[in-house]
């Protein structure tokens, strides 16, 4: 799944907010700010591997002469695997396990009160925010 990298620091905002407001994770507000980054840079790598494997299949595909509309999703689901990469909707279970297992380790993060239904139901909106929908 293709993510909007100008969207990613408005919407981790809006997730640190969020799990904050909903008494989900207690975070000093001083911490906030450094707690928004490292999110931000989970995502940002997702995205960076995303663009990367999207050259791979893109390479593939014109290396052994295969169609696009015939082959690219196949190719795309394969190449992702190789990569364990999540690309379709599972990338949005993907993120929510990184993030979610960051916040359990996080410094900036003085207590979880969620679980992880309450961690997920908290992110997921904010992750579909930034997806790139196709048209």
């Amino acid at each position: 799944m293709r993510f909007d990298r100008s969207r990613v620091s408005t919407q981790v905002q809006l997730i640190v907010d969020d799990l904050v407001k909903q008494n989900l994770v207690e975070v000093l507000a001083a911490q906030r700010p450094d707690l928004c980054k490292r999110i931000e840079r989970i995502i940002n790598n997702y995205i960076t591997r995303y663009d990367e494997l999207e050259d791979k299949i893109r390479e593939f595909l014109i290396a052994h002469n295969l169609d696009e509309e015939e082959y690219g999703r196949r190719v795309r689901r394969n190449l992702s695997k190789d990569e364990e990469l999540p690309i379709f909707g599972d990338a949005y279970d993907y993120l929510n396990e990184q993030i979610e297992s960051f916040l359990w380790d996080a410094d900036e993060v003085e207590e979880i009160f969620a679980n992880k239904q309450e961690l997920v139901a908290a992110i997921t909106p904010h992750l579909k925010a930034m997806a790139i929908k196709k048209h």
